[in-house]
């Protein structure tokens, strides 16, 4: 039923280059054109300098098991001098909460609003997603790229293919891999800074809603012009009928 469905489709939008791979090999022979997300979280200004305060790094997302906020967790646990910060709602939130409740550098904020996300990615020293599950896109990473504020990421899915693009941030496949990322960016404000401005400059060229509108509108009039190629050559075709 799906593929007889298909057949009557111009084309196909993925939000990623990994995305569009993936139903390839599934077997559709469908054009797909790459159209990234766009992130709605978009500051008024440039992104500003991070606060002084204490440094933490910042989780947003659903706290479940194929997510990776509980080895995540446990990493910070072990590096007291560093805090996590995670917001977002799951199954595993309340217990992780109780089960780490004595450490006072892991803080759980739960679900929260738009407006309150700008500040707390803007004075993050950098995001984390460490998803087990391949990601069809990181709409955290491109809101963090908003605010200027890079990302260490696990190499999966569409994560590893958004810091690469843009250059800001890291991407790690191992606890080892990311106690390294987490501790250069914590000690290197410098090296931080920098991943930060190709982050936002990222973001700026590829992510925002004009861009996305842009590219969308491209897509449609390179389908249109192509469907009325199609019926000019037909039309053709049929007047040289003897």
């Amino acid at each position: 039923m799906s593929r007889r469905a298909l057949e009557h489709v111009d084309a196909l939008l993925s939000p990623s280059t990994y995305t569009a791979d993936r139903h390839k090999a599934g077997g559709v022979v469908q054009p797909i054109h790459v159209l990234p997300l766009f992130s709605a979280l978009t500051p008024e200004v440039s992104p500003t300098p991070r606060r002084r305060g204490p440094p933490y790094f910042l989780f947003v997302g659903r706290v479940t098991a194929s997510k990776g906020v509980v080895p995540l967790v446990k990493q910070f646990a072990a590096m007291p001098d560093l805090e996590l910060v995670v917001v977002g709602d799951g199954e595993l939130r309340e217990s992780l909460k109780r089960d780490f409740a004595q450490l006072r550098n892991i803080r759980f904020l739960g679900p929260l609003p738009q407006e309150q996300l700008v500040p707390l990615y803007r004075d993050a020293l950098a995001l984390i997603l460490p998803s087990f599950a391949p990601e069809t896109f990181g709409l955290a990473v491109v809101e963090a790229f908003a605010c200027g504020t890079p990302a260490i990421v696990r190499d999966a899915g569409v994560l590893g293919e958004i810091v690469r693009s843009t250059g800001g941030g890291l991407i790690y496949s191992s606890d080892l891999e990311l106690e390294l990322a987490i501790r250069k960016l914590s000690s290197n404000p410098a090296f931080r800074a920098e991943l930060g401005r190709l982050a936002y400059a990222g973001f700026q060229r590829m992510y925002t809603r004009d861009r996305h509108l842009d590219n969308y509108i491209g897509i449609i009039d390179d389908i249109l012009t192509r469907k009325s190629r199609n019926r000019v050559k037909a039309h053709a075709a049929c007047l040289n009928v003897p």
